[in-house]
């Protein structure tokens, strides 16, 4: 009985061994991928915001350029007589406009871009003076340009 003692300890002690060394080799295993996927994760999170930024910077720029060549098409459209092919001209700028303003993230300029268009309507059914637009389109780029100068990666 003894001889049997003697084999059983040292094989239950290497089996005990190779046991606790497994568990912890897979345990060390699974703590270095959850970290390692957790990078990852973050590293995907980022390149994506590193996207939307781009594309949201790239309609403010459109959309600076749009109100632009919209205001300009309004000036023509209030001090000559307004030919079809003007009046197309301004309708399509002012879908541009408002297909741009829907891609952008920021409220606020959202916000001024709608009151822009809502003062060249005014305008533009009224026949008057340029100056509510042009407030409301200088209003509209100084939201835009505060859109632009802000760094959205750091709050």
């Amino acid at each position: 009985m003894t001889d049997w003692a003697s084999l059983l300890v040292p094989a239950g002690g290497v089996l005990l061994g190779g046991i606790v060394a497994g568990a912890s080799a897979m345990w060390s295993q699974a703590i270095t991928q959850k970290a390692t996927h957790r990078r990852e994760r973050e590293a995907r999170e980022h390149a994506f915001a590193v996207k939307r930024y781009e594309i949201d910077r790239d309609s403010l720029l459109q959309l600076q350029e749009a109100i632009n060549a919209h205001y300009v098409a309004l000036i023509k459209v209030a001090t000559s007589l307004a030919s079809d092919t003007l009046l197309m001209e301004y309708a399509t700028y002012r879908m541009n406009i408002v297909s741009l303003a829907n891609r952008v993230l920021d409220p606020k300029v959202k916000q001024s871009v709608i009151a822009y268009l809502e003062a060249a309507k005014e305008d533009s059914e009224d026949s008057g003076t340029e100056v509510q637009p042009a407030i409301a389109a200088s209003r509209a780029h100084d939201a835009i340009g505060r859109a632009l100068a802000r760094d959205p990666f750091f709050n």
